[in-house]
C-alpha cells in the first residue's frame, strides 16, 4: 500500500524562535499556558494565557491592596505612622492620592510578576509564579494585624 502525499505546509519559520511579547492580543484569546517541551521552559519563560487562579489572585491581591490603603488611613488618623518611606511620601498629598498611588503601584508590581510567572529569579531558587502567588498570603497576614490594630485588640 502506497504512502499518501501530503503536501508541506509548514513555512519553514520557527515560531518559538522569538518568545512570546507579554502585552498582546495573545494573552486573552491565546493558547499556551506552559511550555510543553521541557528543554523549552528554560528558555520560552512567556506564555499567551495566565490562567483564572492568577486572574483570581491578582483580583483579590488588589482588593487587600486596597483595604490595606483604608486601614493605613485610619491608623495613622488615630496617631500611627508609615513605614514604608514611598507611601509615606503620597501621603503626604492626602488619602485619595495615597490610595490611587498604592492601587497603581500594586497592578504594577502584579503585572510585572505575572508576566514573569515563568522566569526563574535568585539564581534560579524561586519562579516569579511562587512570588505572585505569596502576595495575597503576606496581604493577608498585613490585614489581620491591621485590623488587630484598628479594633484595638493589640494595645
Amino acid at each position: 500500500m502506497e504512502t499518501p502525499y501530503y503536501p508541506e505546509r509548514r513555512s519553514g519559520i520557527d515560531r518559538r524562535a522569538r518568545p512570546t511579547v507579554p502585552f498582546s492580543w495573545s494573552s486573552l484569546k491565546g493558547s499556551r499556558s506552559y511550555a510543553r517541551r521541557k528543554a523549552d521552559r528554560n528558555v520560552h519563560y512567556y506564555m499567551d494565557r495566565y490562567g483564572y487562579p492568577a486572574a483570581f489572585a491578582f483580583f483579590v491581591t488588589l482588593l487587600f491592596s486596597i483595604a490595606d490603603a483604608f486601614f493605613t488611613i485610619k491608623l495613622v488618623g488615630d496617631g500611627a505612622e508609615e513605614l514604608n518611606a514611598v507611601m509615606d511620601y503620597f501621603l503626604q498629598f492626602g488619602p485619595l492620592p495615597f490610595v490611587v498611588a498604592k492601587y497603581v503601584l500594586t497592578a504594577i508590581s502584579l503585572t510585572w510578576l505575572l508576566i514573569h510567572k515563568n522566569y526563574r529569579m535568585f539564581k534560579g531558587r524561586i519562579t516569579g509564579k511562587a512570588l505572585f502567588l505569596f502576595v495575597p498570603f503576606a496581604y493577608t497576614a498585613l490585614l489581620l494585624y491591621e485590623m488587630a490594630l484598628v479594633f484595638a485588640i493589640i494595645p
